[in-house]
């Protein structure tokens, strides 16, 4: 993404071109002393360098004769000289990235200190040996990692806590992702539920692991995808203009079969119809999972232009455990809409709640987000020597989301009372508070605002606006990736929020100015 490609061209001295991880240890990987970005610039280019000798997962194309990094298939695994090679470069990242967490520990990467980016490592290790079948030497990994660590261990259990008994748990990055792998692994905690990372669902050699380990988990078979172009699946030229319904089981037996393709500039390409698909559900079979009734006969979904194969994957694996075990994610949107995630904390299950019965989904979201917050209060921070690092990094912004999402359920049922009581929790939190808080607390500006506490909204708007300006004057990838205009409409956006209520907050509007008069 150009996100991501901003934040390497500003730590790594070598950016933007196929070589640049061998360039940059052929260049730097002897030198003595480094700075906290040559080192991180070196840690990432062993780990890269370290992908060419499996799947290519972090891009690159082979440029030299050894023939361990050609490229392997999608199902093929690779032998032991190839993981042997993996491991000893790996390992080379994890030493800089170890010594840039005695240097400076506090160092801010783009998923957080260098403490938690040796984790990250480590377990990316175990993931990639676990994919190619290395069982005993993943273990090894997992056997060797700290066992101590505070971080992994409360974000882990803070997402594995919310998931129902025999949950499935969609994850999509790194920080939500191996935390949980590190309590189940590490410390056998709810080891019912089986975590899936929705990025990896689109390499094939982990769909075919999972296929392998979890024979029940969906139904497509990777292999019949082998003479097509799969990464993604498209809609037929004409299918804009096609407003039928197509049934999810259907939409899947014919992706599955691979009857209906185009050629493509890619390739061969597995195509559908519409964009309209419907899941129709027996509402008798989903009460062996759940005793709600506010629960609808069908959801509907709206495809785009395309369809990612981690997507159709999630749709196969909700389709096949619908009647048999709770389907939840980390995040709320992407494929489903919003009307069908229940909040259960952390996490949001995947149910068909029904629209027609807002008394009865408000109800049953205020019970588990209250359950959750209570025995939850305080959100994940990192921080450096006692103090918080940043407000974004973790689940600081989960939690403030979910503190905003119950009050505005209390508001919109009616019970006004109820609503000022979390607000007064939130606003005496002191983890919460001590924070800094950043873009995603904005929403909570509005909520004070509405409910008369018109004082600490102006004091929570001009913390955000102070810290973001000073993110803008001293810029850096890894907070934000705005321009100029970037900032000025998130301003006048908040300042938009006071004069609704007929009142300015003077120091924004300083802010503004000095930025319009730049």
């Amino acid at each position: 993404s150009d996100t991501w490609l901003l934040y390497t061209y500003e730590r790594c001295r070598y950016a933007g071109y196929n070589t640049w991880d061998a360039d940059m240890i052929r260049d730097f990987g002897n030198v003595q002393q480094a700075d906290d970005t040559l080192l991180e610039g070196l840690a990432r280019a062993y780990s890269y360098y370290a992908s060419r000798y499996l799947w290519y997962t972090m891009g690159g194309a082979p440029f030299d004769d050894d023939t361990l990094k050609r490229p392997l298939h999608d199902l093929e695994l690779p032998g032991a000289a190839r993981i042997e090679r993996f491991l000893y470069y790996t390992n080379k990242g994890i030493q800089y990235y170890q010594q840039l967490h005695r240097q400076n520990p506090g160092y801010k990467l783009v998923v957080g200190i260098p403490q938690m980016k040796v984790l990250n490592e480590q377990f990316f290790q175990y993931q990639q040996l676990w994919i190619a079948g290395y069982d005993k030497e993943a273990r090894q990994i997992v056997d060797r990692i700290d066992s101590h660590d505070t971080l992994y261990h409360r974000i882990g259990r803070l997402y594995l806590e919310s998931c129902p008994p025999n949950a499935i748990l969609i994850t999509y990055g790194d920080n939500d992702t191996y935390p949980l792998w590190y309590v189940q692994q590490k410390e056998g905690f709810r080891k019912d539920v089986t975590v899936i990372n929705n990025s990896l669902l689109g390499v094939p050699a982990y769909v075919n692991r999972l296929k392998i380990i979890y024979p029940d988990l969906f139904t497509t078979n990777i292999a019949s995808f082998r003479n097509i172009y799969h990464s993604y699946f498209l809609l037929e030229k004409d299918g804009e203009q096609n407003n039928d319904t197509l049934s999810l089981t259907e939409l899947l037996l014919r992706l599955q079969s691979v009857k209906n393709t185009e050629k493509r500039l890619l390739g061969t390409m597995a195509t559908y119809p519409t964009k309209n698909i419907v899941l129709q559900v027996d509402n008798n079979l989903l009460k062996q999972t759940t005793r709600q009734t506010n629960l609808a006969s069908t959801m509907h979904i709206r495809l785009n232009d395309y369809l990612l194969l981690s997507d159709f994957l999630v749709f196969d694996i909700l389709h096949t455990n619908l009647y048999t075990r709770p389907v939840c994610v980390v995040v709320n949107g992407g494929l489903f809409q919003s009307d069908y995630l229940q909040s259960e904390g952390s996490v949001y299950r995947i149910l068909p709640l029904s629209d027609k019965l807002p008394e009865t989904t408000s109800s049953a979201g205020i019970a588990s987000l209250e359950h959750f917050l209570e025995k939850n209060p305080n959100p994940v921070v990192v921080t450096f020597s006692g103090i918080p690092a940043y407000s974004e990094d973790v689940l600081h912004g989960l939690h403030t989301g979910l503190y905003a999402d119950l009050i505005t359920r209390y508001t919109n049922a009616g019970q006004e009372n109820k609503a000022k009581q979390w607000i007064e929790r939130y606003l005496t939190n002191p983890a919460i508070q001590t924070a800094a808080p950043g873009n995603g607390e904005i929403p909570m500006i509005s909520l004070l605002l509405n409910a008369g506490y018109t004082n600490q909204a102006e004091e929570l708007a001009e913390k955000i606006v102070s810290r973001l300006y000073g993110t803008y004057l001293n810029y850096s990838a890894v907070e934000f990736y705005r321009t100029k205009e970037g900032y000025l409409d998130l301003f006048r956006y908040i300042t938009g929020l006071f004069r609704d209520k007929n009142t300015t907050v003077s120091s924004i509007d300083q802010v503004i100015q000095r930025l319009e008069n730049e």
